[in-house]
């Protein structure tokens, strides 16, 4: 039996998001929540008629895409959000279903992170993934906490955690930044470059109060600058 979706960290109230789009058979979740989406996107061969039919009632676009492509639906979904380093995207449900899409819906997202910081829930806590920037969330000390290279990670500091990093190097694959646990109340996070997938246990993504700025982007030099002349 499906019960009536009430708020909760993982699933906060409409007014909680700037901008809602329902990736396939996330309509279903959102319908369930009463929060109509702005955009559905996909195939659209799992989102119910009734939820379909109840989006498109109160204003939302719809975008079908053929079973047969390429891409996910997520990687759809993605494409289609503005260049934002410093928005939240706030994921909900991409995880369960099939181990398959889950790693993929996963592994798209170093592609995107000029889209902004993606954030969360899991079944134990929270996590996010984030490229150049830097980040500060709290959670109790004692939290477990882990860091995995999505693409590989430079530049990178991990303070407040037992075993912290200062401009290290964390390769994609390596083991080194997982099974932490913190000892300040505040992870703090930096990133120069690459892409990280950020873990804690025990806390909900609601209640990790996440600061986020990110990476300036580098300046770009005037046409010709630097370039020695030529001289007779």
């Amino acid at each position: 039996m499906k019960r009536p979706c009430r708020p909760s960290p993982k699933s906060p109230p409409a007014a909680a998001w700037d901008d809602v789009i329902a990736v396939d058979s996330g309509g279903d979740f959102l319908h369930r929540c009463g929060i109509a989406a702005r955009l559905v996107i996909g195939d659209l061969d799992s989102i119910s008629p009734a939820a379909l039919a109840w989006h498109r009632d109160r204003g939302a676009e719809v975008r079908a895409f053929p079973a047969d492509k390429d891409q996910t639906d997520l990687e759809l979904a993605l494409a289609v959000l503005p260049r934002d380093p410093a928005a939240r995207v706030h994921l909900c449900g991409v995880w369960g279903g099939r181990l398959d899409h889950a790693l993929m819906n996963l592994l798209v997202l170093p592609g995107f992170t000029d889209r902004g910081l993606f954030l969360f829930d899991t079944d134990e806590g929270c996590g996010g993934v984030m490229g150049p920037g830097t980040l500060c969330l709290t959670a109790p000390a004692g939290t477990p906490a882990a860091l995995i290279a999505l693409a590989e990670a430079t530049g990178l500091s991990s303070e407040g955690v037992r075993w912290p990093l200062r401009a290290a190097r964390l390769r994609r694959g390596e083991a080194r930044g997982i099974s932490n646990v913190t000892v300040d109340p505040a992870w703090r996070l930096r990133l120069a470059g690459g892409c990280l997938l950020w873990l804690v246990r025990g806390t909900a993504r609601a209640a990790a109060g996440i600061e986020w700025l990110p990476a300036k982007p580098p300046r770009r030099g005037r046409p010709g600058a630097g370039r020695g002349r030529e001289g007779g």
